[in-house]
């Protein structure tokens, strides 16, 4: 038996959180966290093989989150999204310095289930 892909949404609006997640439901295990310290809290812990993350989170944006992680637990991070309703011209560029992706909100359960599918996770 194959173990299911390790997705983390992190996002400070529930309803993007559930919404998401009912798109995984089945095809991977879905965790979720609605700030920074809780993200951090859960990248520590254990691995993902998605993180799907909310640049303008409060406390704790999803940059510093990225870049903690990146420091402490780098081996904890699989493929990394940052996710937004908008972007400006300076967090796309050190987005894509870091050589990451981007999505801007709202995001569709066919983007969601599509960028699974591209990153070539074990989904059933």
């Amino acid at each position: 038996m194959l173990d299911l892909p390790r997705v983390l949404i992190v996002d400070d609006v529930d309803l993007v959180r559930r919404a998401v997640g009912r798109a995984l439901k089945g095809r991977c295990v879905v965790d979720e966290a609605g700030d920074g310290p809780t993200a951090l809290a859960l990248l520590e812990d254990r691995p993902y093989d998605l993180v799907l993350l909310d640049m303008n989170l409060d406390q704790v944006t999803g940059r510093e989150v990225y870049e903690r992680v990146v420091r402490t637990h780098p081996h904890h991070l699989g493929e990394v999204v940052f996710v937004s309703g908008g972007f400006g011209t300076a967090e796309r560029t050190w987005i894509e310095e870091q050589g990451l992706r981007w999505v801007v909100k709202p995001i569709t359960t066919d983007i969601v289930r599509a960028m699974v599918g591209e990153l070539r996770l074990e989904v059933r």
